[in-house]
């Protein structure tokens, strides 16, 4: 977090062009969610789905949870 922060300031926005998604699959896979979530894991910091419509409403968005298996992934260093 130090590095983003060093890098983009304290407003940091992570981007994805995939749609969110309540389901990993080959074709909507997002790295920002990825991170999102490790960065959770790490730091306790929920960095939530969001969009945007063309009227200019923020919806939160559900989406799938790869904390879990980021947890096996850490357990095997």
């Amino acid at each position: 977090m130090d590095t983003l922060k060093q890098k983009f300031g304290e407003e940091i926005i992570l981007l994805c062009h995939e749609p969110p998604g309540l389901e990993i699959n080959k074709e909507y896979f997002c790295h920002r969610r990825l991170l999102a979530d490790w960065i959770e894991l790490e730091t306790g910091i929920v960095i939530p789905e969001l969009s945007i419509n063309e009227f200019g409403v923020i919806t939160f968005e559900e989406t799938y949870d790869l904390k879990p298996r980021i947890k096996k992934l850490i357990k095997k260093d």
